[in-house]
């Protein structure tokens, strides 16, 4: 590919690896274009500033940086602005993300379309102390799903091969006799060995009747759920 030339001040700098869109940027922001300075775009905004961070512009870097810091983390643009907030290592901006997503997981996943769920943002959402999902059977039925359309986009990988990653994550144990068998049933070639399985309904029935499979802990991490523990954070359910 052809490379391009830009020149700031004396500096000439090669765009090779840069795409149209991100050269354009640059050239209306260094010309005063204000449109620019409207986008809300935040995943482009965050190439923007990682291009800018390399080509040291950092007129351009503080823009976005200005924008990110003073947006408002909603269901539709918070994990963009949690990379956003990693990124510049800004913890108020981490903080009002994980907020959000404390307060109002379902409602952001279920603003995103399946297909554009990360791992990634899946593991973000396992990691969380709080969701907003009403049951622990809840949450894991939404991961199912997620692990069924990634299989779907991902030819290469397996059901079981996808979920295998997150099972450590989820918290079988708070399920009741019930809940995991109808899990068991639907899903039993994919969920887990029938061992494990097995396993698992054991520990449910009578806790530390049987060894339990190497990826789950005996002590489940603590995980609360839609409507406990949530007093402190009800002044964000209006965000969003």
């Amino acid at each position: 590919m052809r490379s391009q030339l830009m020149y700031i001040g004396c500096t000439q700098m090669e765009m090779r690896h840069m795409n149209l869109a991100l050269c354009q940027a640059k050239f209306r922001f260094m010309y005063g274009s204000s449109s620019d300075r409207q986008l809300n775009d935040f995943s482009f905004l965050l190439k923007l500033y990682k291009a800018a961070a390399v080509y040291e512009i950092n007129e351009l870097k503080n823009l976005c940086k200005e924008k990110f810091v003073c947006s408002t983390p909603k269901k539709n643009n918070v994990f963009q602005l949690l990379d956003a907030g990693k990124l510049l290592n800004c913890e108020s901006l981490i903080q009002r993300c994980y907020k959000i997503l404390q307060v109002k997981t379902a409602e952001v996943l279920a603003a995103q379309e399946l297909c554009n769920i990360t791992p990634a943002m899946l593991k973000t959402i396992l990691e969380l102390p709080r969701v907003s999902f009403d049951s622990e059977y809840e949450l894991i039925l939404w991961v199912l799903a997620w692990v069924k359309s990634d299989s779907l986009k991902d030819s290469c990988k397996t059901f079981k091969e996808i979920l295998v990653d997150f099972l450590p994550y989820l918290n079988f144990l708070n399920l009741t006799a019930e809940e995991f068998a109808k899990l068991w049933q639907n899903r039993r070639s994919d969920l887990m060995s029938e061992q494990e399985g097995f396993s698992i309904f054991m520990n449910i029935a009578v806790p530390g009747s049987h060894p339990l499979p190497s990826w789950c802990p005996s002590t489940p991490k603590q995980r609360d759920y839609r409507d406990q523990n949530f007093d402190s954070l009800s002044s964000m359910n209006s965000i969003g």
